[in-house]
């Protein structure tokens, strides 16, 4: 239900309460890699990118097979780099972990 609410919320741009509703599912049921990709991606909108980064990355250890969380992550990671001014470029630290992760994309587009 909490989940849902979230997707609601987040389409009507109410990105607070989207947040707060994802974080509940997440309280209620913290194995749902959906509800924590799905916070990733409204944290990202708030400029929240450090927690976006986190939560999506624990999306995908839930679900390693979760290729809407690794997108997920690619995108707060480049809205990361281009906040740090690196222009869209991977920062030097996320940059193995980044290719490891296109890696898995590609590997999973391929099934």
């Amino acid at each position: 239900m909490h989940f849902y609410l979230g997707m609601a919320f987040h389409h009507q741009k109410k990105l607070e309460e989207a947040a707060t509703a994802y974080r509940k599912t997440i309280d209620l049921k913290p194995d749902l890699a959906e509800a924590y990709s799905a916070l990733g991606n409204t944290l990202r909108d708030q400029k929240k990118l450090e927690e976006a980064v986190t939560a999506c990355r624990k999306a995908i250890d839930l679900k390693p097979n979760f290729a809407e969380a690794y997108n997920n992550l690619s995108i707060a990671l480049h809205d990361q780099a281009e906040a740090r001014g690196g222009g869209g470029g991977m920062p030097q630290s996320h940059s193995t972990s980044s290719r490891i992760s296109l890696s898995r994309i590609v590997t999973l587009a391929s099934y």
